[in-house]
């Protein structure tokens, strides 16, 4: 029998990752599903000219990952024939099973061995496998003590020299290519070759870095983006992929015959990009299935909050226009926060733990005993990425307080409270996050108040007003006299604030505490959000926050009561 894996519900991210796994039974709240009901991507998103990854991408793909030589022959460092080479595949959760590259590599004498790929199989089901037969040229995947990684995920070695090249294939003229990939150094990234010409993507210093491409510039859409960005430049390449991405573009590829990874053709090859995964498809994929084929990376690689969930609060209540929480509101959420240490100003971004909770033992290492851990950015998990952040040190709220991730009420809290010589602690988004002028509105929040004013306003200063909240919109804002609606008190509560057009309605703790008819509006144009102040320079907040949700709209009473129960049946408020 194969082996069960146990899972909850929450475990969102374990049980995106198992696509296409089928020698193991995986048990999600008592109920045993066998793992290939899950679909990968390709099975998904159908009819791939070529596929190449880290992971497993069909759920009927019966080859190899991919095919490494172990340079452990006589003369270690210098590969050759007489070096041994294995196919690798995949482990139960679907990915490259990098527990039997350190096997292969294994050296009882000492030292492991260091591993190299000379194959990287297709999972299209097209033959069309990159491949490497100089040994010289080969990139790494093992280097004697681990396998290489980008964001705990497998990738090739940025190696001088290495590159793989694909078998033959040729686009359609209206071609779509989703890749995940980032530069380092003097890293090169693609090309495809034809007798007429190259489109070509590699970093800046290099002398043949540029983008060609023989009938139009190429569309790129980075990270779930719905926009376009144009790469003009070596410096806008290089920028665009210093960090791990993934990235869909759009070209008449017509006129390839191969996919170098790694390698301009005529002109030899280049330190190859940390790769992790590239898709090919020799037709335009549409907008709906772009985002969901780059919300399935997403899921997998961990890259950011986009892609259209399909398990969470916001799966359920769709459509919020911005959403930060100490807890997985999406499948699609990868980020939490990041954090900075105040040793030495480091920071690194965290995610969530197999439960949907902030990952506070992360943190926590991160971090670690005597230090201090601020909050440089909160992440949007709607998908907008509209990411709260602070720049400023001494401005930051606080998650960690030198022993611990601070709580509230068992949960992890972002502390906002002021201490002696400092301005803050508050956060700023880069645009409005609700627009009531425009639309209707709904606001939840979660945060204990300990004194101050306000927890969510507009981002100019204005006039003091007697308000708990400020409620944005754009180039306008309405006032809410918190003495009228919405009692606040100085414990942990759950506020909720509905906008339908005339009417705003407050209710705390799930009941309705009151409503108003005439708010002020001010007609000064506005260009952002806080969380945590009035401005910039006073009326902070006091306290501790642990979820704000935003929706443009006025949520229905049963919307507004489901999404209230969720977040009290996570925190324990009332």
């Amino acid at each position: 029998m194969a082996p069960i894996k146990e899972f909850s519900s929450a475990d969102l991210n374990t049980i995106s990752r198992l696509s296409g796994v089928s020698n193991v039974l995986v048990k999600v709240n008592g109920a045993t599903v066998a793992a290939s009901s899950f679909s990968g991507l390709l099975d998904t998103y159908t009819g791939a000219a070529a596929a190449y990854s880290v992971r497993k991408l069909d759920k009927d793909y019966t080859g190899s990952c991919m095919r490494i030589v172990v340079d452990s022959a006589a003369t270690v460092g210098t590969l050759d024939s007489s070096d041994p080479e294995f196919d690798i595949g995949f482990d139960t959760n679907g990915d490259l099973d990098t527990a039997e590259i350190v096997t292969r590599c294994n050296n009882p004498s000492g030292n492991n061995y260091n591993a190299y790929v000379t194959k990287w199989y297709d999972q299209s089901g097209n033959g069309n496998d990159a491949t490497q037969d100089q040994y010289t040229a080969m990139p790494q995947i093992y280097n004697g003590s681990a396998v290489h990684t980008v964001n705990g995920k497998p990738a090739f070695d940025t190696i001088s020299g290495a590159y793989l090249t694909s078998g033959a294939l040729s686009g359609s003229g209206s071609d779509t290519l989703v890749f995940v990939t980032s530069l380092d150094a003097s890293t090169f990234m693609f090309s495809g070759q034809s007798t007429s010409y190259e489109m070509l993507i590699a970093q800046s210093g290099q002398a043949y870095a540029q983008i060609n491409q023989g009938s139009g510039t190429p569309s790129f859409y980075f990270d779930g983006s719905s926009s376009a960005t144009s790469l003009s430049s070596r410096g806008d390449v290089y920028s665009a992929f210093t960090s791990q991405r993934v990235c869909t573009t759009f070209a008449d590829l017509s006129a390839w015959t191969e996919i170098n990874l790694g390698y301009f053709h005529g002109a030899g090859s280049f330190p190859m990009s940390m790769f992790q995964e590239l898709i090919f498809w020799d037709s335009t994929q549409s907008s709906t299935n772009r985002s969901g084929i780059e919300g399935n990376v997403n899921a997998h690689f961990q890259i950011g909050n986009f892609g259209t969930p399909t398990s969470g609060l916001l799966s359920t209540y769709t459509g919020a226009a911005a959403a930060y929480s100490v807890r997985q509101l999406a499948n699609t959420a990868a980020l939490c926060m990041r954090v900075r240490r105040d040793n030495d100003d480091a920071e690194q971004d965290f995610g969530f733990d197999a439960n949907g909770d902030l990952d506070t033992s992360a943190i926590a290492t991160f971090v670690g005993s005597g230090n201090n851990g601020y909050v440089s950015k909160w992440y949007d998990q709607s998908g907008n990425q509209n990411d709260a952040a602070q720049t400023t040190n001494g401005d930051q709220p606080q998650i960690y307080n030198g022993s611990a991730v601070i709580t509230e009420n068992g949960k992890p809290a972002v502390d906002f409270t002021r201490t002696s010589g400092r301005i803050g602690p508050f956060m700023s988004t880069s645009s409005y996050i609700v627009e009531m002028s425009q639309n209707d509105a709904t606001v939840f929040t979660v945060y204990k108040k300990d004194a101050g004013n306000y927890v969510l306003t507009e981002g100019d200063s204005i006039s003091p007003v007697s308000s708990q909240f400020i409620m944005p919109f754009s180039n306008s804002v309405v006032w809410v006299n918190s003495t009228t609606i919405g009692a606040v008190t100085l414990g942990q509560q759950l506020n909720s604030w509905v906008y339908n057009g005339s009417t705003v309605a407050a209710y705390v703790d799930g009941s309705v505490s009151g409503t108003a008819t005439s708010v002020t509006v001010n007609a000064e144009v506005r260009n952002k959000t806080f969380i945590g102040t009035r401005s910039d320079t006073e009326d902070k907040f006091d306290g501790r926050i642990q979820e704000i949700i935003t929706y443009k709209s006025a949520q229905s009473s049963t919307n507004r009561s489901g999404i209230e129960t969720d977040i009290n049946d996570y925190f324990s408020i009332y």
